[in-house]
């Protein structure tokens, strides 16, 4: 059985890379020193997501649906635009609600992206990232539990997780 250990000294620095979720800018600078709380990142993303069931709303034979679809994938859209309509006698439309994007077309049903807003990514203190990776430990502790999978993965975990005695509970 091998175990790895990482040991971090206080006046040790270390460098995390994180990826984005969406698109955005960096607000600090390649070794800048960060405290806990302070911006470290700004995106937009969209305000909100709908989904339109095509075949459902405009009562649409499956097979035809390529037709009934005015947008792709990737195209912007305005207020008000038309996304798919059926035309005819009795004729049906689906318009964008707000400023977006179409962002998926699948299975009849067509995703947009609608309106943008800004969102910064802190960073967090000591206290707090300690803690989300024990939520997060416990969480696949549970996880591989619920699956079967009890075994050396589960035991580094249970090691991982395991609180530390502060002062007044070892009294």
């Amino acid at each position: 059985m091998s175990t790895e250990i990482l040991a971090i000294a206080c006046d040790q620095q270390i460098l995390r890379s994180y990826t984005l979720p969406f698109t955005g800018s960096v607000l600090v600078r390649n070794g800048q020193e960060v405290e806990a709380g302070q911006p470290v990142a700004e995106i937009q993303m969209p305000e909100r997501y709908q989904v339109f069931d095509a075949i459902n709303g405009l009562k649409i034979n499956p097979k035809n649906i390529d037709r009934h679809i005015e947008r792709l994938v990737g195209e912007p859209v305005k207020a008000g635009d038309v996304i798919a309509q059926k035309s005819g006698l009795i004729s049906r439309l689906f318009r964008a609600s707000q400023d977006g994007m179409v962002v998926a077309i699948r299975d009849g049903r067509i995703t947009l992206a609608l309106g943008e807003r800004s969102c910064k990514c802190w960073q967090l203190s000591r206290e707090q990232w300690s803690k989300s990776f024990r939520n997060a430990a416990r969480w696949w502790r549970w996880k591989l539990a619920a699956a079967g999978r009890v075994g050396q993965r589960a035991e580094q975990l249970r090691e991982l997780t395991r609180l530390e005695p502060t002062e007044s509970a070892a009294r």
